[in-house]
C-alpha cells in the first residue's frame, strides 16, 4: 500500500525562490508536486501573484515576465486550482497572506 502524497499550499515566496534559483530547494518543492510526490493546491489569486513576481523581485535576479508566466502555466498544468476560497482568516499585517491560509486543503475521498 503506497502512502498518500501530502497536500500542500506553497506561499508565493516558494515560487519567487524557484524563479531565482532553478536548482534550489524551492524548485525541488515544485518538482515534487509536478512529479506527484505532493498534491499542490492553488488558486487564480496565487497564479496572478506568480505572474507579478517579475515586477516585485529585484532586477539583479533578472526574472522576466515570460519566466513568471511560464511558471504560472506550468503550475496550472499539474496543481489543483480551487475556487470559492472561504474568508475565514484575516492576517493583521498583510491581507494578501490571508488567502494562503484560507486556501483549503481538501481531504482525499
Amino acid at each position: 500500500m503506497s502512502a498518500t502524497p501530502p497536500r500542500v499550499v506553497y506561499d508565493c515566496n516558494i515560487f519567487a525562490q524557484t524563479l531565482i534559483n532553478l536548482r534550489g530547494p524551492a524548485a525541488r518543492c515544485i518538482h515534487e508536486a509536478q512529479n506527484g510526490a505532493a498534491v499542490l493546491f492553488t488558486s487564480q489569486f496565487v497564479l496572478s501573484e506568480i505572474r507579478e513576481l517579475h515586477e516585485k523581485l529585484p532586477a539583479k535576479y533578472g526574472v522576466t515576465a515570460e519566466q513568471t508566466d511560464e511558471l504560472a502555466r506550468a503550475i496550472l498544468s499539474f496543481a489543483t486550482v480551487l475556487t470559492d476560497i472561504p474568508d475565514v482568516y484575516r492576517h493583521p499585517f498583510d491581507p494578501d497572506d490571508s488567502h494562503y491560509v484560507n486556501l483549503p486543503r481538501p481531504m482525499p475521498d
